[in-house]
């Protein structure tokens, strides 16, 4: 049985949204190389700034009514992950301990 999760605590969410920018500003360096490593550094980058960012999800909100074509292909990713932590927990609260 898995605890629930805590939400992230100042520093924690601090250091996310840091580690983030840092993670998007190295994906043109990273771009240089061979292979498609810019384009995966900046989604985690992405990824974890908004989710530590408040300010952040706003901006990506506008993104997404601004421009609904690139809105649909990030949401879909998004309810990826979320459809597996979605069943994760299905299985989790029918599987008698």
């Amino acid at each position: 049985m898995r605890l629930p999760e805590s939400p992230p605590t100042d520093w924690r969410r601090r250091a996310g949204i840091t580690i983030g920018l840092l993670l998007v500003a190295a994906s043109p360096l990273v771009g240089l190389l061979p292979g498609p490593g810019g384009v995966v550094v900046l989604a985690v980058g992405l990824g974890m700034t908004l989710r530590n960012s408040r300010q952040a999800r706003k901006l990506y909100v506008r993104f997404r009514q601004r421009w609904p074509r690139y809105g649909r292909m990030t949401e879909r990713a998004l309810q990826t992950a979320r459809r597996k932590r979605l069943k994760r927990q299905l299985s989790e609260k029918n599987d008698p301990e």
